[in-house]
């Protein structure tokens, strides 16, 4: 008789199991269908069609990022002129406005009215004239 020991019979259950799950595996059904093969041997393919449909999408996506990029302008612009206006308010906000003095006229009651018809040498005689 020969004596099994236990690290033998570990090793020979994990290989039936193994075994199993292979042959269970071999027998399911594979879930990712096969791929079919389509035939285009029946079909011409028309070359200028194939072109003009491929120029209209081309024309038709230029269009669009032309539009896109007149929006884009159109934001931009509009961002600008509303950062400009933030900033000047800012400015604006920080000028202290002083009231704004009109200038004194201190008008002496003993002084000489001049007449405008005077002549010169009366208006020299009265500025450099004494004061008697």
């Amino acid at each position: 008789k020969e004596e099994t020991n236990d690290f033998e019979a570990l090793v020979n259950k994990k290989y039936e199991e193994f075994k199993n799950q292979k042959e269970e595996k071999e027998e399911m059904p594979s879930i990712i269908p096969e791929p079919t093969i389509i035939s285009n041997e029946n079909k011409k393919v028309d070359v200028d069609d194939l072109l003009a449909k491929i120029d209209a999408k081309i024309a038709e996506l230029e269009e669009e990022e032309r539009k896109n990029q007149e929006t884009e302008t159109v934001k931009t612009k509009e961002e600008a002129n509303a950062a400009f206006e933030r900033k000047a308010q800012e400015i604006s906000d920080e000028i202290v406005y002083d009231e704004i003095m009109k200038p004194q006229v201190n008008i002496d009651a003993d002084s000489i009215v001049i007449d405008d018809h005077i002549t010169d040498d009366e208006f020299f005689d009265d500025f450099f004239g004494d004061d008697e």
